[in-house]
């Protein structure tokens, strides 16, 4: 049976195994400007510098070497791209994708990863049914997301791709009853009911 010391040192012995440069990825969506630097020749280890990346930007994977905003080069979920990442050559300044929000009630289900224009906002969230398709800009035509109506009061959707209508709307509490269904059913009672006095 281990003593109190004996695993106070077992557990010191894991403790002191590493050190913070082993902190040598960025997380998801965040840029990396500095690597780790581990504890050698009396230098005092480092972690990974990550710093986040603009509004709506991000990475597909997680940075592991140092650079640049320009690694954050695609849009997240539910935003279109307008402008690529640029890195830093020939004296240029590095900066990110620029990615802006889709219209209330559109999205996308992958976020873009080259530039285009708010038709890359082709589907509708949950609780909207689609009423027209995304438009892409092309021979003058002006470029359009998703057409997206809410759901009524207490109703809700899948998202969806297609169009749809307001009957895509389903009530969302599952002790809820469609408001056809509840006539039916009082109907229905009132014939029992009457039947009942007649015969």
């Amino acid at each position: 049976m281990l003593s109190l010391s004996s695993k106070y040192w077992k557990y010191q012995w894991w403790f002191n195994s590493g050190d913070i440069s082993q902190s040598n990825l960025c997380s998801q969506n965040y840029y990396m400007t500095q690597v780790a630097i581990p504890n050698q020749n009396g230098v005092n280890p480092f972690a990974a510098q990550c710093l986040p990346c603009p509004v709506g930007s991000g990475n597909a994977q997680p940075p592991s070497s140092s650079s640049d905003i320009s690694q954050c080069n695609i849009c997240q979920i539910n935003y279109y791209m307008t402008q690529a990442a640029v890195t830093a050559y020939s004296g240029n300044t590095p900066s990110a994708t620029v990615c802006i929000i889709c219209p209330t009630g559109s999205e996308n289900s992958t976020g873009p990863n080259s530039p285009g224009d708010i038709s890359q906002c082709n589907e509708c969230q949950a609780g909207f049914y689609m009423t027209k398709l995304a438009v892409q800009a092309s021979n003058g035509v002006n470029p359009t997301a998703a057409q997206c109506n809410p759901c009524p009061a207490n109703s809700t959707s899948q998202p969806t791709s297609t169009i749809s209508n307001i009957s895509s709307c389903q009530c969302f509490d599952p002790n809820a009853v469609a408001t056809t269904l509840k006539k039916i059913i009082k109907v229905s009672i009132y014939f029992i009911i009457m039947m009942q006095i007649i015969f």
